[in-house]
């Protein structure tokens, strides 16, 4: 039961060993250019429930759906200590690095280094395939963690470990992917205000 640990130690090593991810992903698809308050909580556009983003290139902060989005910071901090949801990911995986995910799963850490190099190898960031003349992300490299890694005590936060390098290398619902998780024909996770 330490496969998160393993999938935190990849994080690691993907964005502060070898320092590659899907940047365009992250920033169009996912919430981590929001940015969050010191309350833990998405910072929101006055007067309204939209999540801000800092935009790097017109250096302010606007709506997350703002069509003058230029560019999402992932890091950095703004207005008064506000930083992208990006950063908390990067913090957490900062703390795992592969000797410590050694101790803990007992998996060597030049294996963690090694399969980590390896899977971000095969996701092939920034390829494209073509599918019926039109052209999508193909990233063939994916962790798939249904059963085992849910039946014990701790299992959603191994999951969402285990998903969270899915969206590293920008594979979700893309072909060669993890298909988004489904219940009973449904996404599990609902819209709200946040």
């Amino acid at each position: 039961a330490t496969d998160g640990a393993f999938a935190l130690g990849m994080m690691h090593v993907l964005l502060f060993e070898l320092q590659k991810f899907d940047q365009d992903f992250i920033k169009q698809r996912t919430n981590g250019p929001c940015l969050v308050g010191g309350d833990g909580l998405f910072a929101k556009l006055h007067g309204t429930k939209k999540p801000i983003v800092w935009d790097p290139i017109d250096e302010k902060i606007k709506a997350i759906d703002d069509p003058t989005v230029r560019d999402y910071a992932l890091d950095g901090e703004y207005d008064g200590g506000l930083v992208p949801a990006f950063h908390f990911l990067k913090e957490t995986a900062r703390e795992w690095d592969p000797d410590r995910v050694s101790r803990v799963t007992t998996v060597p850490s030049k294996t963690v280094r090694a399969v980590s190099k390896e899977f971000l190898e095969e996701a092939r960031i920034g390829s494209t395939i073509e599918i019926d003349g039109k052209e999508y992300p193909y990233r063939p490299s994916c962790l798939q963690y249904y059963r085992g890694a849910q039946s014990h005590k701790h299992s959603v936060l191994d999951n969402m470990s285990l998903k969270m390098i899915n969206t590293i290398i920008g594979n979700i619902d893309t072909p060669g992917e993890h298909i988004g998780i489904h219940v009973c024909g449904t996404l599990a996770i609902w819209p709200g205000d946040d």
